[in-house]
């Protein structure tokens, strides 16, 4: 299995001290390997959306330095080209669900 592939199921982890080792491992390398980033930008861009709703409070300052990195990137002119998925529709389906619920 490929390393990038086994940090991007770490981040979905449940258990709120995994959760945020894994985020913090995916930011150091995002701001500190753009090179990383650039050719997995696609994965790390939903695997961040899918975690809309499921990262804890614990892990969202090191989501959040995954996202400048990734909005940074996306920002440069040589920028790879994305396509966005389901994901974040399902992310705000989701969350209006949950807020109709209560």
């Amino acid at each position: 299995m490929k390393r990038h592939l086994i940090l991007m199921w770490c981040v979905q982890e449940r258990d709120q001290a995994a959760q945020k080792k894994a985020y913090k491992l995916v930011a150091y390398i995002c701001e500190h390997r753009p090179d990383f980033l650039r050719a997995h930008c696609q994965d790390m861009t939903d695997c961040l959306l899918a975690g809309v709703v499921t990262s804890m409070s614990a892990a969202k300052r090191y989501r959040l330095r995954c996202l400048k990195a990734l909005i940074l990137l996306l920002q440069s002119n040589d920028a790879p080209e994305i396509h966005m998925t389901q994901t974040l529709q399902d992310a705000g389906q989701t969350e209006t669900r949950q807020q109709v619920n209560t």
